[in-house]
């Protein structure tokens, strides 16, 4: 049997130099894409989280009335589902935020806060069994203001690519 070592022709040559041109070019595009909307999802997230956190702090929760009252008024910007903590003299109240329902003490925000958390870079952390968030703390004195912002639907978006 004769080998057949056939050189391509240039027709064939440009067209895979072509081919490999638009592939290299869509797939950079597509990257450039990503960390740019990524990055601005994330700057938005931390924005809100701290918007939240400053809303907490000019509060100046003293009691369960004046929690409730606060949780009752404040139009959360965030996005992203959170668990809210705050220390005061008197008692130690939590909130989780899922979707516009905010409900006082739950089952998950009891659970949340006896998970074991892992600080990484700056105020990102894991909380074992929820996944990545974004944690604030601030004290005024009296009170403690703890918040802590997931990040599953901001990953979720990066790794599902919608």
């Amino acid at each position: 049997m004769p080998k057949n070592n056939t050189t391509p022709t240039y027709e064939q040559l440009i067209n895979k130099a072509i081919r490999r041109l638009m592939l290299t070019i869509t797939l950079l595009v597509s990257l450039i894409t990503l960390l740019m909307v990524g990055t601005q999802q994330t700057i938005n997230t931390t924005r809100e989280a701290r918007d939240l956190m400053s809303s907490l702090n000019q509060a100046n929760i003293k009691d369960v009335p004046s929690f409730i009252q606060w949780n009752n008024t404040t139009t959360r910007n965030t996005k992203q589902p959170a668990f809210i903590r705050v220390t005061t003299k008197k008692a130690t109240l939590t909130t989780a935020t899922k979707t516009k329902r905010t409900i006082i003490t739950t089952p998950s925000s009891k659970s949340f806060f006896t998970k074991q958390q892992t600080k990484l870079v700056g105020p990102l952390v894991y909380v074992r069994g929820f996944g990545f968030f974004l944690s604030y703390s601030e004290k005024d004195g009296h009170n403690t203001y703890q918040l802590w912002v997931s990040l599953r639907r901001l990953v979720a978006s990066r790794i599902l690519c919608k």
